[in-house]
């Protein structure tokens, strides 16, 4: 559906009232961007991303705010406003939208991914709007602008917002690139036109703060990759994120240029691909890429794998191939495998062990380093935060998307670098307000929450949950069972105590079966019991018992009935 914007309508509303701006993700941690900006009893909401969990986080495949209360409590929800297609900026959408759904405005390319990904989870499409960059989306009483930046995904926007109250600038993620052959800079004029209607408040992407001087080019690395294509005595493996692209591009027309065939073998590769292929960003493609059960048909030095498993996944193609499990593709000697991608922090162990693996069996691994500029990053360095601050002259600066440190980071830099210019940190859920010029952080503060989305459902889990699924899985579990005569007092069944996860199966059998005994043995004389207190006393004994032994907190299920 593509959106046909309407004349920009400025609502009539009293300057008395504020623009509040509420980070619910995204600030003092990577991921989970979500931002709110409301006003008058309305409000939009910026962004809805996710976070992979950690590897103690058993069976949840991905970490999601929790927005029902705070939605509930900042009023009617108006739209929501999508920068750009990357997990921790979409990945939530379908979850939140299924609760709370309103109007959603993504430019081509994102949404062709959240139609992808609302189909996946039986999410309707119908309220998924296509919009271009410099179009303007009016949802009172605030107007949309999205402005084009350079990222490591097509189609990447900043938002300029406007309302009767201030105007903020959302960057999302970007950088500038200035390379002479980028056909795709940002838009100078529309950037000096913004900075003319005035900027209130720059929110900007903090994750590469640290570092020095502007991002390269992802046209930088188009002749180290040639150079390695090249001169291959054999296969090239290349690892990729498979949101990259402009990255998948460059290795597709290397691959036309140096007369070799391209080989693409993991899911969402080819769903980049494809996608890329619907909009009219790539053509040509059945006379490079060949299926990989090809590629016995050609040389080993006419071949190049792009790969899924640049972070050392389990099940993706490159680690199936390093544990040689992959049923098609074996490492050779001659072989070289790229790894065109940072490692994200967290997954080093697990790259590691790959590379490891393929070097036994006799790769050549080459990653990332300043000798050999295999791969660029998509985020602003610090001459890019410098160069977007500059020209759009805000009032008041905010770094967003990062741990603290980077946070501080990015504001240290924008305070060294501009004297006079007011900057100010956001915590999730601490509300900046901004009325005619002026700003503060108000009182009220939103809670923040999050949900822990099952890998195998899809149903997003409430913490409590999650800490009884690891509880179990740390502690093991029980189950003692059993129906009691309420006329006799006597066990008509039972009692049965079984475990689950605390020792090996035959000794729990065991003893299970001695800790009946006793607990028989124990109730015998305990005539006055109701149903409840059956139950608890034989959870209680249960638990205490295994506590004794096994110095566990093991999770006992009762299941005592009287009849």
């Amino acid at each position: 559906m593509t959106y046909k914007p309407k004349e920009e309508e400025r609502p009539s509303l009293t300057k008395k009232t504020p623009l509040r701006i509420i980070p619910l993700g995204g600030c003092e941690e990577f991921g989970i961007n979500i931002m709110c900006y409301q006003m008058n009893g309305k409000f939009i909401v910026v962004d809805a991303g996710a976070v992979f969990p950690d590897s103690s986080m058993l069976g949840v495949s991905s970490i999601i705010p929790h927005v029902k209360k705070s939605f509930k409590e900042l009023g009617k929800l108006k739209a929501y406003i999508i920068t750009h297609g990357h997990e921790d900026h979409i990945g939530a959408l379908p979850f939140i939208y299924r609760v709370s759904p309103a109007p959603i405005y993504a430019t081509p390319w994102t949404a062709e991914l959240l139609k992808k990904k609302f189909i996946k989870y039986g999410v309707p499409t119908k309220d998924i709007n296509v919009v271009q960059v410099e179009q303007k989306i009016s949802c009172q009483p605030f107007t949309v602008e999205y402005v084009h930046m350079n990222h490591s995904i097509p189609d990447a926007s900043s938002v300029f917002i406007r309302t009767p109250a201030g105007n903020a600038f959302h960057s999302g993620d970007f950088k500038i690139d200035r390379h002479p052959d980028n056909p795709l800079k940002i838009n100078a004029k529309q950037i000096n036109q913004i900075s003319q209607v005035g900027v209130d408040v720059l929110l900007t992407d903090s994750t590469n703060a640290y570092k020095e001087g502007f991002t390269p080019s992802e046209y930088d690395i188009i002749k180290p990759l040639e150079k390695i294509m090249s001169s291959a005595p054999g296969r090239v493996f290349l690892a990729t994120f498979s949101s990259n692209f402009a990255r998948l591009k460059t290795i597709f027309d290397l691959c036309k240029a140096l007369d070799k065939k391209l080989v693409v073998n993991g899911r969402s590769l080819q769903d980049c691909l494809e996608i890329g292929q619907r909009l009219g960003r790539i053509d040509e493609i059945e006379k490079t890429i060949v299926r990989v059960e090809q590629i016995r048909n050609y040389p080993h030095n006419k071949l190049v794998l792009l790969v899924s498993g640049t972070q050392g996944e389990e099940r993706a193609s490159l680690t199936r191939i390093a544990t040689r499990e992959h049923k098609q593709v074996k490492i050779c000697e001659t072989d070289i495998v790229l790894f065109s991608a940072r490692a994200i922090p967290g997954n080093e162990k697990k790259i590691l062990h790959v590379v490891e693996l393929l070097k036994k069996q006799g790769a050549e691994v080459i990653q990332p380093d300043a000798k050999r500029q295999i791969h660029v990053s998509g985020h602003a360095h610090s001459e890019d935060i410098k160069y977007l601050t500059k020209r759009l002259k805000p009032r008041l600066y905010v770094p967003v998307h990062g741990s603290l440190s980077f946070l501080n980071r990015n504001k240290e830099l924008v305070e060294r670098t501009f004297k006079d210019m007011h900057t100010l940190q956001l915590d999730n859920g601490e509300v900046l307000e901004i009325k005619n010029g002026e700003y503060r952080k108000a009182h009220q503060r939103l809670e923040v929450e999050r949900l822990y989305v099952d890998q195998d459902s899809n149903i997003p889990m409430k913490p409590h949950t999650l800490r009884d699924r690891l509880e179990s899985g740390e502690h093991g579990y029980g189950c003692v069972s059993g129906v009691i005569s309420r006329s006799s007092k006597k066990w008509i069944k039972g009692p049965e105590i079984e475990f689950f996860g605390v020792d090996e199966k035959p000794v729990m059998l065991r003893y299970g079966a001695k800790l009946s005994l006793q607990l028989k043995d124990e109730l015998k004389d305990q005539n006055e019991y109701t149903q409840e207190q059956y139950k608890d006393y034989c959870q209680s004994f249960v638990r205490k018992a295994i506590f004794k032994k096994y110095k566990k907190r093991t999770k006992i299920l009762s299941r005592i009935y009287v009849v």
